[in-house]
């Protein structure tokens, strides 16, 4: 599988357009800190508003297995439980 930057061009958690000033970012789903054999697999990475790619920081639910059919839901779960987003703009 694999996955390219979203075509509307918009932040992966909350939705929001990217422009000029507000630019995108490249974040890693599995944060690389913590699990180093993630860092260069391409479908962990999510382009995110760079508010978004901060306030995350290096949350992940280990509850959730990572394997690339998991990847929404991981992208889910980082909107809902750690940026409390229940709905994209």
């Amino acid at each position: 599988m694999f996955w390219t930057i979203n075509d509307n061009k918009s932040c992966e958690y909350c939705g929001q357009t990217f422009t000029s000033s507000n630019i995108g970012t490249t974040d890693h789903l599995i944060p690389k800190g913590k699990f180093r054999a993630y860092a260069d697999v391409p479908w962990t990475w999510v382009i995110s508003c760079l508010s978004c790619n901060l306030r995350k920081a290096d949350y992940v639910n280990p509850s959730i297995p990572f394997i690339p059919e998991n990847r929404d839901l991981l992208i889910e779960d980082v909107r809902i439980n750690k940026l409390k987003i229940t709905s994209k703009h």
